[in-house]
């Protein structure tokens, strides 16, 4: 017989439930537990939320076709999809019925090895490169021509996979995987105007976070594209009369969200040997245009610019060391030059129709996989979370979404007046040649670009603590109150660093020097000091916090 691991019944998802345990359970148990369950919890965030992606595909196309007595009731129009959603909401778990019946109908799609559909596989794949389990293992980011030196399996464990580590990183590999693949099934290489990295791998990746993995799931189940158009009725990948084994495949971006959450952005086939994943082959699949991709609801969106005209929207991955805070109007603020993710326009719009709680909390978490300048390898991973009030996205909440944002700008405008205090204090110890940006090696940052990354990091906890606060309906003089309560933060944090700076800039800043400079009005003579240098910088943020007070 030849051997089976299906993913509704064998266990491969890590969880982790309530007292920080962590647990691999099947597919069905997930669902059928997941109030249970305080959240994923596989090898990295990335992997986690191509699982979670995974987990909202199903659902949605259960729930999209039956109600939660399993009933045929396929929705029909926008309320009809608010009531379903808030009717197991309530619940907080979902039904078992709808599951088991889909489970029975669909259990052969989901065996990660059977001969003719394997799970997110295609036969034909084994034309394309082969690689070693090294490979596919996110945790190593192992090259087929490199060791990494400090690893986290030695080189014998590395070579292999077992079935429910590998069900879990080939699901993350058809997301994120890098753009080095080459053409395998082709005499001759294609050129393609799209992305060539796995389709999360162009994303800021954006979810709603809830108390449980229910919440988790059911909260980024987007049934209305924008919060205001019904999605079409999902087409997951499995359900695929046979499945597409075209390379390097262009395709429109799907108007259904179980079609655009299982895209399959490779053709994979794993080879197993003695009950281990030891290999397997891949070449490149469906590519998308992530230009103006909409119906993507996970990602934070930056405007395309062509000279000065705006042409359109592309993802924005998350920076690495921006704090998801300072993107706050990206997320929250709706205005007619901001476009906001998919997610938050759903959210806004379960709170105005009253199927969440008016005092809850909305938490958000972004993934993004950094890749090098080409794309042909993995970095990093990196991620982050914001918290802040839920009425704080609809039109009650408009005073505050003006107002944070001045508090973000604020803290720019801040971090700004210590990176210029940092380079003064650099010249005046006899350091100037270091801020010139072009003698500096690309891994290395200014004194400038130091001295406001760590002001960024020693305002990041006191920031978030402070978004929890606000709250629509607050009268006039409390948001006030609120918003003077975080200047007087930020201002007292940057005076404190400030005065650190001059502490360690030593003697020879004290002393300072005269520096000749040039400009369109000819050469002059300037003195530096660190005295000097703090006067200075104390104008600046006075003249700051003066002007953010008058609302300029």
């Amino acid at each position: 017989m030849n051997p089976c691991f299906n993913l509704w019944d064998a266990p491969w998802i890590r969880v982790r439930t309530e007292d920080c345990s962590i647990h691999e359970v099947s597919l069905l148990d997930a669902l059928l537990h997941a109030r249970g369950y305080s959240s994923l919890a596989g090898e990295s965030p990335a992997q986690d939320a191509a699982i979670l992606r995974l987990l909202i595909a199903i659902v949605h196309t259960v729930f999209y076709r039956m109600d939660e007595n399993g009933n045929s009731a396929v929705l029909k129009d926008e309320d009809d999809a608010l009531d379903r959603w808030a009717a197991i909401w309530d619940k907080k778990n979902f039904p078992e019925i709808p599951l088991r019946l889909y489970r029975e109908q669909w259990l052969s799609r989901f065996d990660l090895l059977d001969e003719e559909h394997p799970f997110y596989q295609v036969p034909e794949a084994k034309k394309g490169t082969p690689h070693t389990a090294a490979k596919l293992n996110g945790t190593i980011l192992q090259s087929e021509n490199k060791l990494r030196i400090f690893s986290s399996r030695t080189e014998e464990y590395s070579k292999s996979l077992s079935y429910s580590e590998a069900a879990r990183w080939l699901i993350y590999l058809q997301g994120f995987d890098d753009a080095s693949i080459k053409p395998k099934t082709v005499k001759t290489s294609l050129k393609t105007t799209y992305p060539k990295k796995g389709w999360l791998g162009n994303l800021g990746l954006l979810y709603a976070v809830g108390e449980t993995l229910f919440e988790t799931i059911w909260l980024n189940n987007v049934l209305l594209k924008d919060g205001s158009k019904l999605y079409a009725e999902p087409r997951p990948s499995w359900e695929l009369p046979s499945a597409n084994a075209g390379e390097y495949t262009q395709i429109s971006v799907p108007d259904n969200l179980a079609g655009l959450f299982t895209i399959q952005s490779r053709r994979i086939l794993l080879k197993r040997k003695e009950n281990q994943i030891t290999e397997y082959a891949e070449f490149c699949g469906d590519l998308l245009d992530p230009q103006d991709a909409f119906a993507e609801p996970m990602t934070v969106w930056r405007p395309v610019v062509n000279k000065t005209i705006k042409i359109g929207y592309s993802p924005r991955p998350h920076a690495p060391s921006r704090q998801l805070w300072r993107d706050f109007s990206a997320i929250a603020v709706r205005t007619d030059e901001n476009r906001l993710p998919g997610i938050s326009y759903w959210l806004t719009e379960l709170q105005d129709s009253s199927c969440l709680e008016r005092d809850r909390l909305n938490r958000f978490a972004v993934v993004s996989v950094l890749y090098d300048n080409k794309g042909s390898s993995v970095e990093n991973t990196v991620s982050d979370t914001i918290s802040f009030h839920a009425d704080l996205l609809t039109k009650a909440g408009h005073i505050w979404q003006r107002r944070i944002e001045d508090q973000v700008q604020l803290c720019d405008k801040l971090a700004e007046a210590l990176g210029a205090l940092a380079g003064e204090l650099s010249i005046a110890a006899g350091r100037r040649e270091i801020e010139n940006r072009k003698t500096l090696p690309p891994q290395r940052m200014s004194v400038a670009d130091i001295a406001k990354t760590q002001y960024y990091f020693r305002i990041d906890a006191a920031f978030r603590q402070w978004l929890l606060q606000p709250e629509a309906g607050q009268s006039g003089d409390e948001v006030e109150r609120l918003c003077q309560s975080w200047r007087e933060t930020a201002r007292r944090i940057a005076c404190n660093q400030g005065n650190e700076l001059v502490e360690s800039a030593g003697e020879a800043a004290f002393l300072g020097r005269w520096i000749e400079t040039e400009d369109k009005k000819g050469k002059r003579t300037t003195h530096y000091s660190s005295a000097e240098a703090f006067n200075h910088f104390l104008v600046r943020i006075n003249r700051i916090c003066k002007n953010e007070k008058r609302g300029e």
